[in-house]
């Protein structure tokens, strides 16, 4: 069976200042909190956050999302907005960079950059692109940590 990420509904709030803002999905009437919604991201975000809700065969935690046993009813509403706050300036960080074929604003490109953060080769700093995690909360939402 193929995994199907739902990719409906949005996440937020974000503030509009502070560590968890996301440039870009601020309000233009200046709103104090806004979301975001899927068709916001760009593909290679959008191909970054299914291979972290899809998880892979090197997460075995507790919590943690596995290739062979995806958790159902994870969604993209689900992520934390600190989450995809992170998500988001992570991407955009090594997008710059310009790393091969990595560069390329595609969704496959995205699940490779998941990929190649939890693999052995390292091909950017370890410090700027640690291996991640995919975690559900206590709240009910999505985090990521250090793996």
């Amino acid at each position: 069976m193929t995994y199907q990420l739902d990719t409906s509904g949005d996440v937020g709030p974000f503030p509009a200042t502070g560590p968890y803002a996301i440039p870009g999905f601020q309000s233009v009437n200046g709103s104090a909190t806004t979301h975001a919604a899927w068709s916001d991201l760009d593909p290679f975000t959008q191909g970054y956050v299914e291979a972290a809700l899809q998880g892979d065969a090197r997460h075995e935690t507790p919590g943690a999302v596995s290739f062979h046993r995806p958790v159902k009813g994870w969604a993209f509403s689900d992520l934390a907005p600190e989450t995809l706050a992170r998500i988001v300036e992570d991407c955009s960080k090594f997008r710059s960079l310009e790393v091969g074929p990595y560069r390329q604003n595609t969704t496959l490109c995205g699940r490779a950059f998941w990929e190649l953060r939890g693999s052995t080769v390292r091909v950017v700093a370890t410090t700027a692109f640690p291996p991640l995690t995919a975690y559900l909360g206590d709240d009910g939402k999505v985090y990521l940590r250090e793996a």
